[in-house]
This record gives C-alpha cells, sequence and structure tokens, in this order.
C-alpha cells in the first residue's frame, strides 16, 4: 500500500502551482524582455554599430520607462 499525499509530493505540487501562478503574473514582462532581446540580437547580426544603438535606445527607454512608473508593489 503505497501513501498518496506524502510532504515530498505535497511539496512539488505546492511549488508547481507557484510557479505557474508566478508565470502567469510575470507573462507579460517575460514576452516583452524577449521580444526586446530578439531585436537587439538582429540588430547586431545587421551591424555592430547598429546593434549598439539600438541597445542604447532600449536601455534608456527602459530606465525612463521605470523611473517614470510608480511601482505597484508587486
Amino acid at each position: 500500500m503505497t501513501r498518496i499525499n506524502t510532504p515530498r509530493k505535497t511539496f512539488l505540487i505546492n511549488f508547481g502551482a507557484k510557479a505557474l501562478q508566478w508565470l502567469a503574473e510575470y507573462v507579460e514582462d517575460l514576452l516583452i524582455t524577449g521580444g526586446l532581446g530578439f531585436i537587439i540580437w538582429a540588430s547586431f547580426l545587421v551591424s555592430k554599430l547598429l546593434g549598439l544603438y539600438v541597445l542604447g535606445f532600449v536601455l534608456v527607454g527602459l530606465g525612463w520607462f521605470l523611473a517614470r512608473s510608480p511601482t505597484d508593489g508587486r
């Protein structure tokens, strides 16, 4: 006879539920960050100078956005 609700199994279930909840909460941020990363990578493939300009604009824009937007306490 096997026990179903062992502490290890419930820990893994709780961890999986918390991981899915975190992913659902931050999925937009992850997709935006991934998209910006691919745009920067593609511009570096075109030219190093263009890649540096795009990277600079992205970092300045991100810094401006983070400075202007209030933290909502996530």
